[in-house]
């Protein structure tokens, strides 16, 4: 089951910086642009950024000296992105699916810089058990990751069979 909530994103929260940016080669300052602009937030930009460049499509391993404080991993422990199934990590452990829902799920997307999610739970990987489960009871009243909006606990009750897995969306 894959539940779907697309909600205001925050993104009309910022004001537009940069339009007509154009770049010769992959270094900024081989690019051009203005700072006014005629654009509105359908327009934005997303990036994924990468630091090599011997290889075209780079695979980032998740590992547990990691500093993200969650991250979407694939069967493999390759951290993936928007619009792919992911195995949801907090603090390089699994999160287990006891209160979980789209309120959750969209919360912890937007954190992680997306604007919609859907969420699963199950055992669909094999290497979930070789995880600890880092966070359990996960509620959230709001669209933002944070203290005041959402609470949880580092203790479980669970089994990997509850781990929940997003898929986040641009």
């Amino acid at each position: 089951k894959v539940e779907t909530l697309v909600t205001e994103n925050i993104q009309s929260s910022y004001e537009i910086k940069l339009d007509n940016v154009q770049c010769s080669s992959r270094e900024w300052e081989d690019c051009s642009f203005i700072e006014e602009h005629n654009c509105g937030h359908s327009e934005d930009v997303f990036l994924s950024c990468t630091n090599s460049e011997e290889e075209e499509d780079p695979i980032y391993i998740y590992t547990d000296t990691d500093s993200s404080l969650f991250a979407l991993v694939d069967s493999e422990r390759r951290v993936v992105g928007g619009g792919q199934l992911g195995l949801l990590l907090y603090k390089g452990g699994t999160v287990c699916d006891d209160s979980f829902d789209i309120y959750a799920s969209h919360s912890i997307c937007t954190y992680m810089g997306y604007t919609g999610s859907g969420y699963t739970s199950g055992q669909l990987f094999d290497i979930q058990s070789s995880y600890e489960i880092n966070m359990d009871d996960v509620q959230c009243s709001g669209a933002m990751w944070s203290s005041d909006t959402c609470s949880f606990t580092e203790e479980h009750n669970c089994r990997h069979s509850e781990d929940v897995f997003l898929t986040c969306e641009y």
